[in-house]
């Protein structure tokens, strides 16, 4: 079954968060002093670690990894704005080999 979870983030740089795999994140706000997303997720599926950044307004972003990034929202706290994006993860280069 299919439900929404809430998951509260600290304001820094970057972060993990364990969610049931397949979850979709669906929208960013604040909520009582915090950065929370919120989620369709299955419950019963296996955790898997996704990598969560968070970045004010006039600082550097992205980093010079390479990554990509999917932009989820951005957040308005008093006279601070913060943007909130996912890392993905790197594709496995040994999946495409054969």
């Amino acid at each position: 079954m299919e439900t929404i979870c809430k998951y509260p983030l600290g304001i820094v740089g970057c972060q993990t968060v364990d969610m049931p795999e397949g979850s979709k994140i669906l929208s960013v706000a604040e909520q009582d002093g915090d950065i929370c997303f919120w989620a369709q997720v299955t419950a019963n599926n296996p955790p898997v670690k996704r990598m969560i950044e968070i970045a004010g307004t006039g600082n550097p972003y992205p980093p010079s990894d390479g990554a990509v990034r999917v932009f989820l929202g951005t957040v308005v706290m008093g006279q601070f704005v913060w943007h909130v994006f996912e890392k993905l993860p790197e594709p496995n280069m040994s999946d495409h080999l054969s």
